[in-house]
């Protein structure tokens, strides 16, 4: 109540309604990146990344949209809605929202991370992912060369950055254990590799820890959930005060009369997470892919139409970003040339008829990291693939 919102929905950039459509227009039309710049300029918000590249050897992105300026932190908490200072002061210039053309990395990449170096001089906020683009980078810049298996295997890569980061430091906080069951799980775990793949044990286990970490690490904010909305602290910044500051303040349990340390935290939390697990880690129901539980909802969120436990590994901080009820839908990968190649998948099926075998045909195509050649048609009478069905359209009853 008694708030105001200034927002860039509110803004009316330009006075043609169907910019936003001849943006990708312009875009499927494009030749070079001079019409890939030119189709772009429709777009005022939301801001989101538009990647390009030609069979001409040219690469670039750009974090497209408008941009408002602010002063540093404006935007993360509420402010004085009647004092102007504390209006946006216009917008960043279209040639200097964040981009870039031909970089010396030989690729580009968008992982939903932050689009700038610190050196960026507009500030600008919000929530960015803090491993998958690291990941991306770090592949891209070790390959000698690309291809399209390599590309495919990328898409479905399940190693976690944050697992790397993390569990050692868990890890050497717990030392040796004198239980048998807690040896043998501390015997995985430093062997993992940090893939999260669907058969292995080890990922479910260090999900689990790892979330008794943070909630125990961060409980005074969870007690704050139930009386406002709060924003949970990003978990690269937990690690970074495991690492750096394992004597902070934050790490103190409130219920407990005692001043805890970061690594009374780490074991408290893995003797959480043994009374979780039990006898159940030897048993075959222990897994990644049982832990997650994938599933694949009907967009009416009708049960029966869904697909339920979905043999697939993955983790929201790794490429492959599979989690319970979400993840990367539509995988794709283009080959340029005199004429494009392109592989692609998604998991669900060419029909929205439940009673259609194309209603569910790629789901396990998907899961398996699979994909199917694409098929560009020439025009109207390309005969190159058999035709499953068509739907045709009279112009008339087309609305302007």
């Amino acid at each position: 109540y008694d708030m105001a919102m200034q927002w860039l929905g509110h803004y009316t950039f330009n006075t043609d309604k169907r910019s936003q459509i001849s943006t990708f227009i312009g875009l499927m039309k494009a030749k070079n990146h001079e019409d890939y710049v030119t189709a772009m300029r429709c777009v005022d918000m939301p801001p989101q990344n538009f990647a390009f590249s030609s069979n001409e050897g040219d690469i670039a992105i750009t974090a497209n949209g408008r941009w408002p300026i602010k002063f540093d932190q404006q935007g993360r908490v509420s402010q004085d809605g009647s004092n102007p200072r504390n209006t946006w002061k216009g917008f960043v210039p279209m040639e200097q929202v964040p981009q870039t053309k031909n970089p010396d990395a030989g690729f580009v990449t968008s992982a939903n991370q932050r689009s700038t170096a610190k050196d960026y001089p507009y500030y600008y906020n919000g929530g960015f992912d803090d491993y998958r683009g690291r990941m991306i980078n770090r592949i891209l810049s070790r390959a000698v060369n690309y291809s399209v298996d390599s590309m495919m295997q990328m898409q479905n890569n399940t190693y976690s950055i944050k697992a790397e980061e993390a569990l050692p430091l868990m890890l050497e906080a717990v030392g040796n254990q004198s239980e048998e069951m807690a040896q043998k799980i501390l015997q995985d775990l430093r062997a993992w590799d940090y893939q999260f793949d669907k058969d292995e044990k080890a990922p479910a286990v260090f999900q689990k820890w790892y979330s008794w970490v943070y909630r125990t690490t961060f409980d005074e904010v969870y007690a704050l959930r139930d009386s406002m909305d709060v924003l949970y602290p990003d978990s690269w910044r937990l690690i970074d005060l495991l690492e750096n500051l394992p004597d902070h303040s934050i790490f103190d349990i409130q219920e407990t009369v005692d001043n805890e340390l970061a690594i009374d935290v780490i074991r408290t939390a893995w003797d959480s997470t043994l009374m979780d697990i039990g006898e159940e880690y030897n048993t075959e129901d222990f897994n990644w892919q049982k832990e997650k539980g994938t599933y694949i909802g009907h967009l009416g969120n009708i049960k029966p139409f869904g697909a339920y436990d979905v043999p697939i590994g993955g983790y929201h901080d790794a490429i492959n970003a599979v989690q319970d009820d979400f993840g990367p839908s539509w995988r794709m990968i283009v080959q340029l040339g005199e004429k494009p190649r392109a592989w692609g998948v998604f998991p669900g099926g060419q029909s929205g008829n439940p009673g259609s075998k194309y209603y569910d045909n790629m789901i396990l195509q998907w899961a398996q990291g699979q994909y199917n050649e694409l098929f560009f048609m020439d025009g109207p009478d390309d005969d190159g693939q058999p035709k499953v069905f068509k739907m045709n359209f009279k112009s008339e009853n087309i609305q302007n």
